[in-house]
C-alpha cells in the first residue's frame, strides 16, 4: 500500500511537471509572437513618422517660398525677410523634434541620426543669425564711411 501511494504521488508529480513544461512552452511561444508583433508595429510607426516628417518639411519649404515671394513683392526689408527665414527654420526644428519623439527608442541608429539632424538645423539657424548680424554691422560701417565723405 505504501508503494502504491508513492507510485501515485510520483505519477502525479510527473504529470504536474509535464503540465508545467507545456504551460511554459505556450508562454514562451506567446512571448515570441508578441515580440514579433511589437517589432512589426515599431517598424510601421517609424515608417509613418518618416512619411509625416517628409510631408511636413515639404509643406514648410513651399510655404516659406510663398511667404518670401509675397514679402519681396511688398518690398519687405532684409530684416523682415530674415525673420521669415528664421521662423521657418524654427518650424523645421520643431518638426524634427516631434519626429524624434514619435520614434525615440525604436532604432538607436535612427535616433542618433535624428538628433544629429536637429543639432545641424539649430547650428544652421545660429550661423544664419551670425551672418545676418555681421552684414548689419558691415552695412552700418559702410553707411558711416559714406556719410563722412
Amino acid at each position: 500500500m505504501l508503494f502504491r501511494s508513492m507510485t501515485t504521488g510520483i505519477g502525479a508529480l510527473i504529470i504536474a511537471i509535464g503540465v508545467l513544461i507545456n504551460q511554459m512552452q505556450e508562454y514562451s511561444d506567446a512571448a515570441e509572437k508578441a515580440a514579433e508583433e511589437q517589432k512589426k508595429l515599431n517598424e510601421r510607426i517609424k515608417n509613418s513618422a518618416e512619411v509625416g516628417l517628409k510631408g511636413e518639411q515639404n509643406y514648410l519649404k513651399n510655404q516659406e517660398k510663398l511667404e518670401l515671394a509675397k514679402a519681396k513683392l511688398k518690398g519687405a526689408t532684409e530684416e523682415e525677410i530674415f525673420k521669415i527665414q528664421q521662423d521657418y527654420r524654427a518650424q523645421n526644428i520643431r518638426a524634427l523634434e516631434r519626429n524624434y519623439n514619435e520614434t525615440k527608442g525604436i532604432d538607436a541608429v535612427a535616433d542618433k541620426e535624428k538628433l544629429d539632424a536637429i543639432k545641424s538645423a539649430i547650428i544652421e539657424g545660429q550661423v544664419a543669425e551670425s551672418e545676418y548680424q555681421i552684414k548689419l554691422k558691415e552695412d552700418r560701417k559702410s553707411t558711416r564711411l559714406n556719410s563722412s565723405h
